[in-house]
């Protein structure tokens, strides 16, 4: 039998593929946006266009996207991208209706610096785990074979993977202690 099935070719650089919970899906594109696909059709207006804030030099783009476990109350999404200066983002958006997140709602919760000189290993998806934290796995940088060891140092992101408590008070510290 057939392993895969062809959700759509109407979307440009597709990179990563959600779902809400309901019988849509969610297309993530490299250059920045979000597209709904309904009954096999993608809806002309994005889900979310964030393209004038992403760089997709390299790996980079708008790497993927998490819906918040509590989406259908809160109408929170979550999203990864590289920003127009190189660094990696994460950050939140809230629900206009339900086919548009509000571009204007955007709230940037973690920015890392990248390496300047380099254009890959940027890494990105982020995922809601069983524990209802947010998981965000980060490439090391780039440069083959990680030549800055960032896997390995202590005092860098860069190379890791995050577990975030994105339900914290604006002051209080969003890492999550085992």
């Amino acid at each position: 039998g057939q392993l895969l099935e062809l959700v759509t070719d109407d979307v440009a650089q597709p990179i990563y593929l959600a779902s809400s919970g309901d019988d849509r899906l969610f297309v993530v594109s490299r250059p920045g946006a979000i597209y709904v696909v309904e009954g096999g059709s993608v809806r002309q207006s994005p889900f979310l266009d964030i393209s004038g804030l992403v760089d997709e030099d390299g790996e980079g783009g708008l790497l993927s996207m998490a819906f918040d476990p509590n989406y259908a109350t809160n109408g929170r999404v979550f999203v990864y991208y590289i920003d127009n200066s190189g660094d990696s983002v994460l950050a939140r958006y809230e629900r206009l209706n339900e086919n548009q997140l509000d571009p204007a709602s955007g709230h940037i919760l973690l920015t890392i610096d990248q390496p300047a000189s380099r254009t890959n290993h940027k890494g990105g998806t982020v995922a809601f785990g069983p524990d209802d934290l947010l998981y965000l796995g980060l490439g090391d940088g780039g440069g083959s074979n990680d030549p800055d060891c960032n896997g390995q140092r202590t005092d860098t992101l860069l190379g890791k993977m995050l577990r975030l408590d994105v339900d914290v008070t604006p002051d209080a510290d969003p890492w999550h202690e085992p």
